[in-house]
Parts: structure tokens; sequence; C-alpha cells
């Protein structure tokens, strides 16, 4: 039973979400220290050169957990699995590598065209999800990686291929070029390495499901390097976000 739970199909967040009120203050309260220590730098007043750019920032977080959440109900994750990569996928534009932080809270500018892709990319998301298309690949793991990223990095090349376009005519100023940045960020890098940190319960779900199918009650003999793969993906997940607050703390 408890084992049916876990693998639903369509597994997504079916908790309050608890985790999305710890993130979000966490990303203000990240944003606001990172405004104490360059405010002095911001050009313009304290609402268009600081607060604005905050209100956006925190704003493309809710959005990025409700497409995360979406993308797990497309990629039928279990419920595990749909909110380690809902949290991971948040928690990675809760704190950016800091040249992004920087660009992101510098101007009003980077963060609403942020904003405006993220609306975007949610639109897609669903439209995508309505569908329900044949799958590329019938093994369930790159299946459901597949179903995760595929619609985040597709949106991101294109916006690349569109800032270029535009850059080299030239249709956009020269601050265009950090803009891209900040943008090309929100679109793929927290759901393909939110991805990446979901992976062991991905494969944790297609070994339930296999073992259901089956109708096996004996032990997986690959239980114990699973579990191995999870503890070095929280290994991981820690020393990128210990590295992150050692960045933030470091600059003076």
């Amino acid at each position: 039973m408890n084992m049916m739970k876990r693998t639903g199909a369509g597994g997504s967040l079916r908790r309050p979400p608890i985790w999305l009120v710890v993130l979000l203050t966490l990303g203000l309260i990240v944003r606001l220290g990172w405004l104490a220590f360059v405010q002095d730098r911001l050009n313009g007043s304290l609402w268009s050169g600081g607060l604005l750019p905050l209100l956006l920032s925190v704003l493309s977080i809710l959005l990025t957990w409700h497409i995360a959440a979406s993308l797990t109900r497309y990629a039928e994750l279990s419920e595990r699995g749909a909110e380690r990569f809902t949290v991971m996928s948040t928690l990675l534009m809760v704190a950016p590598p800091l040249a992004i932080l920087t660009l992101q809270l510098s101007s009003w500018l980077s963060s609403a065209s942020t904003l405006v892709l993220l609306m975007l990319l949610a639109l897609l998301q669903r439209w995508q999800q309505s569908r329900r298309s044949v799958p590329t690949w019938q093994h369930p793991i790159p299946r459901r990686l597949y179903r995760l990223t595929s619609l985040p990095l597709f949106c991101a090349t294109l916006v690349a291929l569109l800032y270029a376009g535009f850059y080299v005519l030239p249709v956009f100023p020269h601050t265009s070029g950090l803009i891209i940045i900040t943008d090309l960020f929100a679109l793929g890098w927290p759901y393909t390495i939110g991805a990446f940190f979901t992976l062991p319960y991905l494969i944790t779900q297609y070994r339930q499901e296999r073992t259901l199918l089956h109708n096996r009650q004996i032990s997986d003999p690959g239980t114990s390097a699973t579990v191995v793969f999870h503890v070095a993906v929280l290994i991981l997940i820690g020393t990128y976000f210990i590295i992150q607050l050692y960045i933030y703390f470091l600059i003076p």
C-alpha cells in the first residue's frame, strides 16, 4: 500500500505547500541582504533600483514553483520525486549564482523580462500538458527526464537565438546582453539541474513500478546502489548550496 502511494501516476505535491512559504521567505531574505550590500551602487531611486526588481524577482520564484509543479504532473512523478523536483528547481531560483542575482537586482528591466518569459513558459507548459503527445522514449526514466526538461530547454534555446538575431541587427542596446543572461538562467538552469537532483527518485520510482508490474515482493538487488546514489546526490546538493552561501557572504 505504501509503495502504491509513492508511485501513483501524476504524483504532484499533495501536501500543503509549506516549502513554498519557506522558499519565498528565504528568497526575500537573500535579496534584501544582497540589496543591503549593493544599494550604494544602484542608480536611480530606491523603488526603480532596488524594491521593484526585488518584487519582480520574488514573483519569478513563485512562478518557478508553479511551472515546476506542473512539469511533475506532466512527467507523472511520484509524490517524493515531485517534491524534490519542485523544491530544488525553486531553490535554484531562490539562490542563483552571485552574478545572476546581481543582474536581477540591479535592473528592473532584467527582472521584468525574466518574469514575462516565465509567464510564457507557464502558458506553453499548460498547452503541452493538454496535448498528451506520444512519448519519445518508452523507458520511463528518460521519458520523465525529457518531459521535465525539454520545454524549458527549448524555450531557452529559442530565446537565445532571438536575442542573438536582435543583437546582431542591432535592435537592442548593448545592455541587452546582460538581460539575456538572466533570462536564459531562469528558463533553463533551475529545471535542468532540478531534474538531475531528482534522478534518484526517478530510479526508485522505476524500480517500484517494475516490482509492482511483475508482482514481485522480493528484495531488489539494486536497492543498495540506489541508496548510495541518493546519498551522493544529497551531498552534491548540500555542497552546491554551501558554496553559494559562502560566495554570498564572501562579497563585502
